[in-house]
């Protein structure tokens, strides 16, 4: 049940395909799988980890995200993916809270970062990306995959803090695959080599989202940060292109698009979430990039898996019922379970307000260390 599996048998039938672009060039899916079951085996005897073992991943958008993401899972330990904005003083809280061995990080950060954690009683080991640190795990001999039940922890996903202290959800092999099986079905069915252009973090949605493609053979294209540029671009140069932004960044698009000729280029899905779409700014992306678009509900706790409003949702003939359906979250994913309860937890009838609850086996299986 390790996820990874499925990555590998795709570099063993589609191998010669494009895995992952970034700023440094292009590698295939051979030598992405190369490189990973190296790392795996660099991470578990230079540092003496063991399965379960806990690695962040400190870094902005680049290559060496995926080859760590991985090696992590080749070597049956759980990756912990950390937004790169962070400072450092909120690395290290994280750090503490799930006992993470190591960090690895970008050269740009190394110094300061060491020095935040280096009063930890128990400092973990700093890699930097690029360094001879990480080109000496990449000389270690690969290693086969490890075993892992499909109730082992695969991604430690922190959230934003906005109700306390950031918390781990706890994200499992099964979790991380019945979320790309209900991707397949309820947002995009993935063809190799089609693309999925990076603009938004990796440590969060897009990242996540990116599981789905790399486990159908697609192309990763990894972008630094967001330039509407840079995407606009992308729809032109790669085949069958994904997407995916917060609506402010949907929105920075849609403005940039004005006047380019053909701006949708090759674009096959565009799926937004993390905020509120508002209806005025989906028409107007409707209107410069058609209506394959997707909406998605679901937090970190259910990895983007709770609703979705799917390119049927979208079409319409614009009048109240089809704008109604448009200012929604759309419905229920494929295999998930929603409702909306009172503060008893009973089911509320249909337009009252309360909280939203769901049950699949894409949900966490709770918070790190604290039930």
């Amino acid at each position: 049940m390790n996820i990874v599996r499925s990555f590998l048998s795709r570099a063993l039938s589609h191998g010669h395909l494009p895995a992952v672009t970034d700023a440094n060039g292009c590698v295939t899916f051979t030598e992405l799988a190369r490189t990973a079951c190296a790392l795996a085996a660099g991470l578990r005897e230079h540092h003496g980890l063991d399965t379960g073992d806990r690695v962040i991943l400190y870094m902005e958008n680049r290559r060496e995200f995926f080859e760590s993401l991985l090696a992590c899972w080749i070597a049956g330990l759980a990756a912990v993916p950390i937004n790169s904005k962070l400072h450092p003083r909120e690395v290290k809280v994280i750090v503490a809270d799930c006992g993470a061995r190591v960090v690895v990080t970008t050269a740009s950060a190394q110094a300061e970062l060491a020095q935040t954690l280096s009063s930890m009683p128990a400092s973990p080991a700093i890699v930097a990306v690029p360094s001879d640190a990480y080109e000496a795990l990449l000389q270690t001999a690969p290693m086969a995959p490890a075993d892992s039940a499909p109730t082992d922890l695969a991604w430690l996903f922190y959230t934003s803090g906005t109700t306390g202290a950031p918390k781990g959800a706890m994200l499992t092999h099964r979790n991380l695959m019945n979320m790309t099986l209900r991707y397949y079905a309820d947002i995009n069915f993935i063809e190799p080599a089609e693309a999925m252009l990076h603009a938004a973090p990796l440590s969060h949605g897009s990242g996540l989202y990116g599981i789905a493609h790399l486990l159908a053979g697609g192309h990763q294209v990894v972008e630094k940060g967001f330039s509407a540029d840079a995407v606009l671009e992308g729809l032109q140069r790669y085949e069958g292109v994904t997407i995916f932004g917060a609506p402010t960044m949907i929105t920075r698009l849609v403005q940039a698009a004005r006047g380019v000729t053909n701006p949708r280029g090759n674009l096959k899905t565009c799926f937004y979430g993390g905020a509120p779409m508002y209806l005025s700014d989906l028409l107007q992306t409707i209107e410069v990039f058609g209506h394959e678009l997707c909406g998605v509900y679901g937090q970190g706790e259910s990895p983007m898996t709770i609703t979705a409003l799917s390119r049927f949702d979208h079409r319409g003939d614009g009048g109240p019922a089809h704008l109604a359906r448009l200012a929604s979250v759309g419905t229920a994913r494929t295999g998930v379970e929603v409702r909306v309860v009172d503060d008893e937890g009973r089911v509320l009838p249909a337009g009252e307000p309360g909280e939203v609850i769901t049950r699949s086996d894409t949900v966490m299986t709770g918070y790190w260390g604290n039930e």
